[in-house]
Order: C-alpha cells, then structure tokens, then sequence
C-alpha cells in the first residue's frame, strides 16, 4: 500500500499535469534546434537527478522538483 494520502495523490498528479503543459513549449523549441524528437515524457520523484534522457527510445525522464523551481531551471 502506498504512504501517499489520495488527496496528496491527486495533487501530485495535477502538479505533474501542469508540468508537462509547461515542457510543451520547451520541447517544441528544442527539438528541431537539437534535431531530435521527444516521444515520451515521464514525470516522477526522483532522488539523485533533475531528469534523464534515453535518446534511443526518445524518452525523457523529469524530476517533479524542477515544477517547484523557477521556469529557466526547466530550460
């Protein structure tokens, strides 16, 4: 069973939600400038790393901390 209340749970998924809203923009700078494409994101807690890429599949991974940091930390 998880240590996460429900309403805890939800607000975590709206905050992730907002995130990825706010990557958007980002990714579609990005993209064509780096000349590649991004076919997933993942928004997740982690510990050690603000994110991860697997340039392979085309997946990034994001820490939910960088949604409470100011907007070019994201960049």
């Amino acid at each position: 069973m998880s240590s996460v209340s429900k309403p805890e749970r939800a607000m975590q998924d709206h905050a992730a939600a907002l995130f990825r809203e706010a990557l958007a923009p980002l990714l579609a700078k990005w993209q064509p400038v780096m000349g590649v494409r991004v076919n997933r994101v993942f928004v997740q807690r982690m510990k050690t790393r603000w994110g991860s890429c697997n340039p392979g599949s085309g997946a990034i991974r994001l820490n939910t901390e960088l949604a409470r940091k100011p907007a070019e930390c994201l960049e």
